[in-house]
């Protein structure tokens, strides 16, 4: 299979996917409320007390969800060198945390003397890192885009 229908082929099976992940949630989120809603939610609405403790069980679940998960730090940083930015110093630097996970970034520092502006640039989640950097092409990456929208579009496409 040539490169340019591999490509293809995966850009159709993101933009399936994409969707598919979209109309599920969709319908769980929005046509399935009412029925979700009637079993958790019991208010009683005799008193503000008795509101107040029927609605405390969902409160515990809400303040479950908003809590992150414990993700301490679980060993020394990591970096290298990032390729295509020689004229600063630019690493891939990642933070192990648990197991399993890494929080990853690129530090670049200006190679200049004297002080430099601190700039922290979020790429967002259909993006990569090097994009912000013009490394590669936002419009070439197989990573799905919301519905409606475009690379091209993103503050992190434009140089």
């Amino acid at each position: 299979m040539d490169t340019d229908a591999l490509k293809n082929q995966l850009d159709e099976r993101n933009t399936r996917y994409r969707r598919e992940l979209e109309d599920w949630f969709r319908s769980w989120i929005v046509d399935g409320y009412a029925e979700r809603a009637g079993t958790l939610w019991k208010r009683d609405y005799s008193s503000v007390e008795a509101y107040e403790r029927s609605v405390q069980p969902n409160r515990e679940r809400w303040r479950a969800i908003l809590n992150p998960p414990d993700l301490r730090i679980s060993g020394p940083p990591e970096s290298e060198p990032v390729r295509g930015l020689e004229g600063l110093d630019a690493r891939y630097v990642r933070l192990p945390l648990g197991e399993r996970l890494r929080a990853e970034a690129i530090l670049a520092i200006p190679k200049s003397k004297g002080p430099v502006p601190l700039i922290v640039s979020q790429h967002g989640i259909g993006s990569q890192p090097e994009h912000v950097f013009g490394l590669i092409d936002p419009e070439e990456s197989t990573i799905p885009m919301p519905a409606g929208s475009s690379r091209r579009d993103s503050p992190c496409s434009r140089r």
